[in-house]
């Protein structure tokens, strides 16, 4: 008896499946052209984005290197405004803060500063005080270079302890530029900031406590270093007198006796003159003679 097999790939979808691609694939149209062309944007997309990010690292480096030959508050503060809202431009503004604080906190000790270059040292400790307060905001989510702000508003608002906002006014705390008690309230978010139980935090909280408990002992020391080193105009020294020869004795309208020039010897001035020669001798008179008559 003869036994029949039937072949089960001639059902079976799959076969069919792999016999219509082998075909398509012989005949080149094994491609579909939308995902040819998707295949080519998403290379395109790539490449652009690579590109990007090179030219990006590329542009930061530079700036990064620029920022490291700044070392004058004028340069900090031209390069902060060429990279506004950018880390560079933060960390601009920071440094400037910081080099106006520490060159006012030193330049406010010197007495012959003039009048004008001692209101311009306090103005830069004032700019520095609220750069560092607005800086601290900006890096709200960087903790570290906010309590780096925190710290350097405390301190440039001790500074300005002591030093009235109005001259023509009597000193008082409500007339100083800086504040006790907000340097102690920015110590204090400053221990915040760094935590209550570190090092720094626990440290931060006690010179809080000690600014709050020697508030009026520090506005005193304040406004005396204050009197002590503003600025005196210098006392001018009396004029010396022209000549030191003693005025002229004579009377007005009196006559003067012409001066009458030294004798002058063999031509040279002020010689002695030779004495005249002595006088001759007087020769004796005749003797008469005796003759007798």
């Amino acid at each position: 008896m003869k036994i029949e097999h039937n072949d089960p790939l001639e059902k079976n979808d799959l076969a069919e499946g792999l016999k219509s691609l082998a075909g398509k694939a012989k005949g080149g149209q094994f491609v579909n052209v939308r995902f040819l062309a998707l295949a080519v944007l998403l290379v395109a997309i790539v490449g652009v984005w690579l590109y990007l990010r090179g030219s990006g690292r590329k542009s930061d480096a530079e700036m990064w290197r620029n920022f490291d030959n700044l070392n004058t508050p004028d340069s900090y503060e031209k390069f902060a405004e060429g990279h506004a809202n950018t880390p560079a431009g933060r960390a601009a503004r920071v440094q400037e803060a910081r080099v106006l604080m520490s060159q006012g906190i030193s330049q406010l000790m010197l007495q012959a500063f003039e009048a004008d270059a001692r209101k311009k040292t306090i103005d830069n400790i004032d700019k520095a005080r609220e750069q560092f307060t607005k800086l601290a905001d900006d890096y709200k989510d960087d903790l570290t270079m906010r309590a780096q702000c925190l710290e350097g508003a405390a301190k440039a608002e001790l500074a300005l302890v002591g030093i009235p906002k109005d001259a023509a006014k009597e000193t008082s705390p409500e007339n100083s530029r800086g504040s006790v008690k907000k340097a102690a309230e920015l110590y204090r978010e400053y221990a915040k900031t760094v935590g209550d139980k570190t090092v720094l935090g626990e440290q931060a909280t006690k010179k809080a406590a000690d600014l709050d408990a020697n508030a009026k002992t520090i506005f005193e020391l304040g406004s005396n270093l204050n009197n002590k080193f503003k600025y005196r105009p210098p006392v001018e020294e009396p004029k010396k007198p022209d000549s030191l020869t003693p005025p002229n004795p004579t009377k007005p309208n009196e006559p003067v006796a012409p001066s009458i020039p030294a004798p002058t010897v063999s031509g040279i001035p002020g010689a002695a003159p030779t004495p005249p020669p002595p006088p001759a001798p007087t020769p004796p008179p005749p003797r008469a003679s005796s003759r007798s008559n």
